[in-house]
């Protein structure tokens, strides 16, 4: 009986050493895939900040350039309102030539 005690005793004791190594391997990869994680996720966030700063210089160019085409449009303006109103003073000019010199001026033109 003794010596099945002692058998009985010696696998148990077997099985706790199998199932402590198990634990600890099991352990240990955990360990080595938290590690893997965490440098992943250095990474990612090193990954992300590059693409917020890029973001971020993108949306300072849209608005760059949004604020030049509102000057371009805004310096445009002003000079097609002189060149229309010169116009119109061109056409009234021509009117008026028109209508007190004008007939004199086609007949010399047929003429020559």
């Amino acid at each position: 009986m003794e010596s099945a005690l002692t058998a009985l005793y010696i696998i148990l004791s077997v099985g706790a050493v199998i199932l402590t190594a198990f634990v600890a391997y099991a352990m240990y990869q955990t360990a080595k895939t938290m590690k893997e994680s965490r440098k992943t996720m250095i990474k990612l966030n090193e990954n992300m900040e590059k693409a917020d700063r890029a973001i971020t210089a993108a949306t300072e160019a849209i608005t760059s350039v949004s604020q030049t085409v509102k000057r371009i449009n805004d310096s445009m303006a002003q000079p097609m309102e002189g060149i229309i109103k010169g116009i119109q003073i061109a056409k009234t000019f021509i009117k008026h030539f028109k209508e007190a010199d004008g007939d004199n001026y086609d007949c010399e033109t047929k003429k020559e």
